[in-house]
């Protein structure tokens, strides 16, 4: 048995159109509970911890990548990806249609586990020049619950936390990620 990915997706409403170049630009663009349905959810969990053995321990979580080589300043894995495994594929699929017209297709996919309740991602932002400014950053969270924070640029003050349950989807702008850090904690 394999579930699938529903087909109805749902649409996320295009950011609003600032009147500067940071004005009205949120942390978050977009946000879906049930993003996937519990099927799904538990094939992907089941095929990435078939892969348990490729994680790479690294600064609070473990991680591992897929897709195009990307230099990120926070992890090792993105050095040497892995081909993006067939179970991932309707997903980014359906990804790639909320991106607006003309954007890139994903290319890149890199997870980020949590091992134990110790575990944390860094406060940092993915604002490398090499991605295209006009992407987005989309994070599916499987599992468990999680939420994450995030603080204006240069700051350690948390401005914004966004609850993040099992199966839900949120969406950053690159555009975001010049003005806001984020982070999850332990």
């Amino acid at each position: 048995d394999t579930a699938s990915i529903p087909p109805a997706s749902p649409h996320l409403p295009d950011p609003p159109t600032p009147t500067s170049p940071t004005q009205n630009v949120q942390p978050i663009s977009g946000s879906v509970q049930d993003f996937i349905d519990e099927g799904t959810e538990k094939d992907i969990v089941a095929h990435l911890e078939s892969m348990s053995d490729q994680f790479h321990q690294e600064n609070g979580r473990s991680v591992l990548a897929f897709g195009y080589k990307y230099h990120y300043p926070g992890t090792k894995s993105s050095h040497n990806p892995l081909a993006l495994p067939h179970i991932l594929h309707p997903l980014c699929c359906r990804l790639n249609k909320l991106n607006a017209p003309g954007t890139a297709s994903i290319n890149s996919v890199l997870v980020n586990r949590c091992d134990g309740q110790s575990s944390f991602l860094p406060q940092h932002s993915d604002n490398e020049a090499i991605i295209d400014p006009s992407s987005s950053f989309f994070t599916v969270f499987l599992g468990s619950s999680s939420s994450i924070s995030f603080c204006k640029m240069g700051s350690t003050d948390i401005s914004h936390t966004h609850p993040c349950p099992p199966r839900s989807m949120y969406s950053m702008s690159r555009k975001s990620q010049d003005l806001f850090e984020h982070l999850i904690k332990p």
